[in-house]
């Protein structure tokens, strides 16, 4: 969830995950800020999650996949966060951890996938208005247009995103030459989210012999609960080739609400 950091090599994309933004004025981009701000209320919710992640990495010819895979619960109320596991998880830890230390090359998915998910993740699904309006001053307007889904009339808000507001690190962003993003908001009639799509590419070079490219894509889901703007699905591949290998990662986080 899940999804780069100090230079240009094969992590320094791993920031693009989860992203969502907006600026200027037109009645879409009005609509989707009052809807915002109605869907920012903290009310208690409770919610199963199934997360999902595969790697598949390339060097010298030689290839490495693994894949890894949880469920889990949360409780989101006014004293905080809480996640529950299942004793049938807990066993699996610890079974994938004893035999990590027979085979540091063994498939552990459940080790891998705890690994990849915290309560970061978890909260910025709970609270998507609020991770919304953290971002929205960031992307570039570049026009509206409507669309019917099952018979539904959504308006697309499309924009672009700056590499800055994908890449947190300063370092790394000196060592991107090229980048280009895609970012697109569907919202209904009440202004409201329904999914969100980006995608983006780049490339870059550091210490002149290292050179990386790399681009993505990632799809999401709004639910209303509450007057609480919800996450309950992400999609995202990323992809980097590099002068190391190519690398591939695969997520996906599904989240149930439990009325």
């Amino acid at each position: 969830m899940n999804l780069f950091h100090s230079s240009i090599s094969l992590s320094v994309f791993v920031l693009f995950s989860g992203l969502s933004s907006f600026s200027v004025s037109a009645d879409g981009l009005d609509d989707l800020k009052s809807a915002l701000s109605r869907l920012n209320k903290d009310v208690e919710i409770r919610a199963d999650i199934n997360y999902q992640l595969s790697t598949e990495s390339v060097q010298s010819g030689e290839s490495q996949y693994r894949e890894g895979v949880v469920d889990f619960s949360v409780h989101s109320h006014e004293n905080g966060l809480d996640t529950q596991v299942s004793s049938q998880v807990m066993q699996k830890l610890n079974e994938e951890a004893a035999l990590r230390n027979e085979n540091e090359d063994a498939q552990t998915p459940t080790l891998m996938a705890l690994n990849n998910v915290d309560a970061v993740d978890i909260n910025r699904y709970l609270t998507a208005a609020k991770e919304i309006e953290r971002t929205l001053e960031q992307a570039t307007f570049v026009n509206e247009t409507t669309l019917e889904r099952d018979g539904i009339s959504l308006r697309q808000l499309n924009f672009t995103l700056p590499l800055e507001s994908l890449i947190r690190d300063k370092q790394a962003r000196k060592y991107a030459s090229k980048f280009s993003s895609s970012y697109q908001v569907l919202i209904d009639e009440n202004g409201v989210p329904v999914e969100e799509h980006l995608d983006y590419e780049g490339s870059g070079r550091a210490y002149i012999v290292i050179k990386v490219a790399a681009s993505g894509s990632i799809d999401t889901e709004f639910q209303e609960y509450n007057g609480r703007l919800v996450r309950v699905k992400d999609e995202g591949i990323q992809r980097t080739d590099s002068t190391f290998g190519e690398y591939e990662f695969i997520e996906t986080l599904t989240l149930n609400i439990i009325e």
